[in-house]
């Protein structure tokens, strides 16, 4: 499979994203600081928390509403509300405004906004790589995308690091010509991939119930919750390296040489900004490799193989504090996540009904903020219990996650080849 034989909307996502994606890495994840800074670290928390969730609420909406009117006409109206939003953003942070406080209340509010466009056009974006695909070029879809996410990801943090304390106002037009440049290739270039029946257009009826009754639907698919469960306990295994393992090293972890003979030590935080570089340039150096070598395999085996590594390169980081059992536990869970990735998402594609995709996937995207809330959580629990004892919850969890995947495989593979049957 080549990347040239994707559907045009497939590869004209992926080069949007990229584009826009690296200019955001350069921004949002200093944003936290730049808040903290004008407003204080009390304020600037409360609002954040305002911020993700409002995010959440658009997210369900955004599934719902895609769902009744079509994917591309909800997320070209969002990219170009993004665009005026981070103009916004970019006119109060620039020389011309001379209050601090201003811009940055001007800022989180231009911000909210955002938030609540990806959260309306995230849902349509996500259905419409799943309408144009095949259980065939799946994997191999998605392997793109997580490696040009991740690339993205990298670049826009390292750029960042180096720009964002003195060009914040050029960061902001850059994002503002980018969103508006993604409006312009939504609009003009992407194609509609889903065209609901009369029945699917918004009527004049209560909302709230029509949102309901859909959400219910969802929410009653034993298999698509299962396999949402099993995933969040795994997946947030992940989300306690820059939380509770992040705290645990900076407090427990020794300084340490990695190669004896050189004169070069790291400490707990070294380390956790080790591991993270460590995930990153794997997954962006070694996606192909390990999508080509895992390709003679059953997806089944290899989601299967690939989460047993994540789970157990996480749950053996949360415990050590030996440099070297972490960079080589980090190798497993990154492998692992490489493996895994693309098999999810394949079987994730199969199980919403065509005219409910964004909707299901709306629930899905839950699993991300969710994992937050039990990184938040851990940390707290940590304060009461030893990390041995955080190490075997975090075992359990996977253990958990591990057998839900296990029971439910069947009917994921029976849901994977009546796709195939349908398109064939």
């Amino acid at each position: 499979m080549k990347f040239r034989e994707l559907h045009p909307n497939i590869r004209l996502r992926v080069a949007e994203t990229f584009f826009s994606d690296t200019i955001s890495g350069m921004i949002f994840p200093f944003m936290a600081i730049y808040f903290a800074q004008k407003l204080g670290a009390g304020l600037t928390g409360l609002l954040l928390t305002v911020n993700i969730t409002i995010g959440i609420v658009a997210s369900f909406y955004g599934g719902y509403i895609s769902d009744k009117i079509g994917r591309k006409k909800l997320w070209a109206y969002s990219e170009i509300a993004r665009f005026l939003a981070v103009a916004i953003m970019a006119f109060v942070n620039s020389p011309f405004i001379h209050s601090d406080q201003t811009a940055a209340l001007v800022t989180i509010g231009m911000l909210l906004i955002s938030n609540i466009c990806m959260g309306f056009s995230g849902p349509a974006a996500s259905a419409m790589l799943i309408d144009v695909s095949t259980p065939d070029n799946r994997n191999f879809m998605y392997s793109v995308t997580f490696w040009s996410n991740n690339m993205a990801a990298a670049l826009g943090s390292l750029l960042g690091g180096f720009l964002f304390k003195d060009y914040l106002f050029e960061l902001f037009a850059f994002l503002a010509v980018a969103h508006l440049i993604s409006a312009i290739v939504v609009t003009f270039f992407i194609t509609e991939t889903y065209v609901p029946n009369k029945e699917g257009t918004l009527q004049k009826v209560s909302v709230a119930k029509d949102i309901i009754q859909k959400y219910s639907v969802v929410l009653k698919d034993k298999l698509f919750l299962l396999f949402t469960v099993a995933y969040l306990l795994i997946v947030s295994l992940e989300f306690q390296l820059p939380n509770y393992i992040g705290i645990k090293l900076s407090e427990s972890m020794e300084s340490q040489s990695i190669v004896p003979f050189l004169n070069f030590e790291i400490d707990g935080i070294n380390a956790l900004g080790i591991l993270r570089a460590e995930n990153t340039i794997i997954i962006v150096i070694f996606m192909f490799f390990i999508n080509r070598l895992v390709s003679r395999f059953k997806n089944k085996h290899v989601w299967l193989i690939g989460f047993s590594l994540f789970s157990l390169g996480y749950v053996a980081i949360s415990i050590s504090n030996n440099a070297a059992v972490l960079i080589l536990f980090m190798l497993i869970a990154s492998i692992g996540e490489l493996m895994y990735y693309a098999p999810h998402k394949s079987y994730l594609a199969v199980l919403p009904p065509d005219h409910l995709r964004s909707s299901y996937i709306a629930v899905n995207d839950l699993v991300i903020r969710l994992s937050y809330l039990i990184a938040y959580l851990s940390i707290s629990l940590s304060a009461f219990l030893p990390p041995v004892v955080m190490t075997a919850i975090f075992a359990m969890m996977a253990v958990g996650g591990m057998s839900i995947f296990i029971k439910i495989l069947p009917s994921l593979e029976a849901k994977n080849e009546m796709a195939r049957d349908q398109i064939a």
